[in-house]
């Protein structure tokens, strides 16, 4: 509707000064018919041509500035556009960039090749791999919220109102798809580190405690002592004591999968978010400059 009415007002501007003058000829002929002047007086057809020249001159300057600032404001517009485009580039690089693939199994290697005897363990150095976890997740947390807030490849909705036809809408739900389940793997992978971790270290303590109470007793036999520990005290410290193998065993398989993510899901977000951002670009060319 606006553009019919531009162009509409367009048309009148153009051709005002040729109704005018054909009124002015309509004038003439009645005048002649009737003896009546319809017209002002001493202006003349040549005055008339005159005016319709400088009034079109006027016009045509008119229009040639309004398509200047018109195509100055749609360059604008288009440069701003890439500008924001390049922002969500580079947040959608750090936000794949960010995706540590390694980091699981060197924080697990590190607390796999702690010493074995418990006398020999150092606490600090299972809290500083407990506070490596910690760090790690929310490395992960940070580069999923900036990849939401700071680009709109999570704006799905916005593909509801735009006119463009293009592949975003497919592209930004692809792209979530994947980098959600890699992210979501990555915090359970944490997790399950972080509770065998927790177990392993409690059945530790737990065994060198049945092994001291039962050291004990044999002690306090070998004298001709009652033992101190009954074997109902020791059976309850035994069965808080839990074979890991299996965590271990799940752990490896998961931490194998994150490794191939770097051949497979890795590739495709960056291609993904290539593409995104192309289409972006497109669509930024057909909005800025599309016929109005």
């Amino acid at each position: 509707m606006k553009k019919k009415l531009s162009k509409n007002w367009f048309l009148a501007i153009i051709f005002a000064p040729f109704f005018l003058m054909i009124c002015f000829h309509i004038g003439l002929a009645l005048g002649a018919y009737s003896g009546i002047n319809f017209n002002a007086d001493d202006i003349s057809t040549k005055d008339w041509f005159m005016f319709a020249g400088s009034y079109l001159g006027g016009v045509m300057t008119l229009i040639g500035v309004t398509i200047t600032i018109r195509q100055e404001r749609r360059n604008q517009r288009y440069e701003d556009s890439l500008s924001n485009i390049e922002r969500e580039r580079e947040h959608l690089g750090a936000a794949i960039s960010g995706i540590n693939t390694i980091i699981p199994k060197t924080i697990y290697q590190r607390y796999i090749n702690l010493p074995v005897k418990p006398e020999e363990r150092n606490s600090s150095d299972i809290a500083l791999i407990i506070q490596s976890i910690d760090q790690e997740r929310e490395v992960i947390n940070k580069i999923r919220m900036e990849a939401i807030f700071f680009t709109d490849i999570y704006d799905s909705a916005s593909c509801k109102i735009c006119n463009n036809v293009c592949s975003l809408k497919e592209i930004r739900l692809e792209f979530q798809k994947i980098y959600d389940e890699i992210t979501l793997q990555l915090f359970d992978i944490y997790m399950k580190i972080e509770k065998y971790i927790t177990v392993n270290e409690s059945s530790i303590v737990n065994k060198r405690l049945v092994d001291n109470f039962r050291q004990m007793n044999k002690i306090l036999l070998e004298e001709g002592k009652s033992p101190i520990y009954d074997e109902l005290t020791i059976k309850e410290y035994e069965s808080r004591i839990v074979d890991v193998q299996p965590m271990q065993g799940e752990i490896l398989q998961i931490l194998k999968q994150i490794c191939d993510l770097n051949q497979r899901e890795i590739v495709q977000l960056t291609g993904l978010a290539k593409g995104y951002i192309a289409v972006k670009r497109q669509n930024a060319e057909k909005t800025c400059y599309s016929k109005t």
